[in-house]
């Protein structure tokens, strides 16, 4: 029911060098980091889905829509970030929609967003 996001980008080289020490330990679920986080980080959360229904049996597979959120000091390092994860996420789903990047006015932390649509068999 809930994607192996962690999984994935904790196995993913490019991930790994552009998240530093520490690596996928920088990825949240949920969309909340804790507020002391080291930086760059990533945060997703799943915002929609479904099940793969069937006339006859349970549904075979589940479809979800999880949006990721790379966070970062610099416009270049969250670049940098979503790229690696993106790239990563491809593997397993498809890219639907880049969201606004932005800056968060309280932490000044820069943001670049997306979609990615995943089916995972039960």
């Amino acid at each position: 029911m809930l994607p192996p996001i962690f999984t994935l980008l904790s196995t993913d080289a490019a991930c790994s060098a552009v998240l530093g020490a520490g690596g996928a330990s920088r990825v949240y679920p949920f969309g909340e980091a804790p507020a002391d986080v080291p930086r760059p980080y990533v945060t997703w959360f799943m915002v929609g889905g479904f099940a793969h229904s069937s006339m006859s049996d349970k549904p075979a597979a589940d479809e979800m829509t999880v949006q990721v959120d790379c966070w970062a000091d610099t416009a270049a390092s969250a670049k940098a970030v979503a790229m690696a994860v993106r790239d990563s996420l491809e593997t397993i789903g498809d890219l639907t929609n880049y969201n606004p990047s932005d800056r968060d006015p309280e932490t000044k932390r820069y943001r670049m967003s997306f979609d990615i649509e995943i089916q995972l068999k039960r």
